[in-house]
């Protein structure tokens, strides 16, 4: 019986060891199968949390951002205006702020394009003043070229004679100088009156380009509760194609952009929310700016931790800056006025105003810049453009989105 047993028993651990055998050989085979369908998985589930529609997790957080947005704004006050004509002497200029602004966006008239998976809308945001981040008042006084007269002779330097006469004597009769000193609140969104803009309204036909579509100057003017100035988007959602998600399609109802040639018009960059998701470190990141109408390259730099979280960190260098000078390729971005490197010719989309960006402090330019003022001092940590994205799903970890706008003064044969 003792030996009956013990068949028994070698018996039924062979059993076990079979049925122990075959479970492992399962479970084996639906490990490859669930590691060979985890991508597709992964990718489907990270398409429904992130795609955006009316009611994907992603809406709310793309429509009204619930991160606190700060807007430092930096203002160089000129302190020699009086020497401009001294070849002998450079402008000096003494940066004050930050004058620090809390921004809460928003995005108004939102339309759905099932049919091509977009969604078009408008940029609003609301702006509010934040004394205790700031250094200095909205009442301190800035000293700072007259961008209205520049505006004005830049405008008026290839008109006829008779046109450019009016214009030479409107700022005779006004008095008009090459700086004025203003309130920063007066700078910024309140804005100031100016009696060439007075003219210009009423007068249309002077301009040669209708009416102008404003009654104040100011850098901020009208923008503070307005979702106009931005412009019009169609952005594609990734309900279809997650490499495609917050792509501008269409921006004022165009494809392309008519300030700019070839490759230069496009407006296929991020709306700056959503990036696509699965980012390789050779990737470059394209976002559109519509304060510059244009799009922006950055690409990497290096692997950073941002709370624990590793994020690919995306730069803004010479080739985000260039005209062509650097790279062939950016000649398109030159727009008639081909100027030193460092600086992008934006007076197009500007109202023909004169306008160049760059990095603040002429970060990343062409030395020619520097050498022409005193004060300015850039650094990478101060001045730099940074982006950092959470590869796996594109998220923005962090952004320091840095700029300075600067006025062309140039003489002007017959404005004074």
């Amino acid at each position: 019986t003792l030996q009956l047993r013990g068949k028994g028993v070698k018996m039924r651990r062979s059993c076990t060891s079979c049925a122990l055998a075959t479970s492992g050989l399962i479970l084996t085979i639906l490990g490859i199968i669930i590691i060979a369908a985890w991508p597709s998985v992964f990718d489907a589930i990270l398409q429904k949390q992130l795609s955006l529609t009316p009611d994907s997790e992603s809406y709310k957080p793309w429509k009204t951002p619930a991160v606190t947005l700060n807007l430092d704004i930096y203002l160089f006050n000129w302190t020699n205006p009086e020497d401009l004509t001294n070849t002998s002497t450079k402008p000096i200029m003494e940066q004050l702020g930050p004058y620090r602004f809390r921004e809460v966006p928003d995005k108004e008239n939102i339309t759905w394009h099932p049919e091509n998976n977009t969604v078009s809308f408008r940029k609003k945001a609301d702006f509010f003043f934040d004394p205790e981040g700031s250094v200095g008042s909205l009442d301190d006084e800035i000293t700072t070229v007259n961008v209205v007269a520049l505006a004005a002779g830049h405008q008026a330097h290839n008109w006829p004679t008779l046109r450019k006469s009016a214009v030479n004597m409107g700022m005779g009769l006004y008095g008009e100088e090459r700086h004025v000193t203003k309130r920063v609140q007066e700078l910024l969104f309140d804005g100031f009156e100016d009696p060439l803009i007075d003219m210009a309204r009423s007068m249309p036909s002077l301009t040669g380009g209708g009416a102008v579509p404003f009654d104040k100057f100011g850098w901020f003017y009208t923008r503070n509760g307005s979702s106009h100035l931005t412009g019009h988007f169609n952005m594609a959602t990734g309900a279809d194609d997650m490499s495609k998600i917050g792509r501008v399609e269409r921006w004022n109802y165009a494809d392309h952009l008519p300030f700019f040639e070839k490759e230069c018009a496009g407006v296929d960059g991020s709306s700056g929310t959503f990036y696509p998701p699965g980012r390789s470190r050779e990737d470059p990141v394209w976002l559109f700016s519509p304060d510059m109408c244009r799009k922006l390259r950055f690409d990497y730099e290096k692997d950073v931790m941002v709370k624990d979280v590793l994020g690919y960190k995306y730069t803004g260098g010479d080739r985000t800056v260039d005209n062509g000078t650097l790279y062939p390729e950016n000649e398109c971005f030159c727009n008639g006025e081909c100027v030193p490197s460092g600086v992008m010719n934006i007076s197009a989309c500007r109202y023909g105003t004169p306008v160049f960006m760059s990095f603040p402090h002429f970060y990343k330019a062409d030395p020619y810049y520097l050498d022409a003022v005193e004060g300015l001092e850039p650094s990478q940590d101060k001045h730099g453009f940074h982006i950092v994205l959470e590869p796996t799903t594109g998220i923005p970890l962090d952004v320091a989105a840095r700029f300075q706008v600067n006025i062309l003064m140039a003489p002007h044969p017959g404005i004074k």
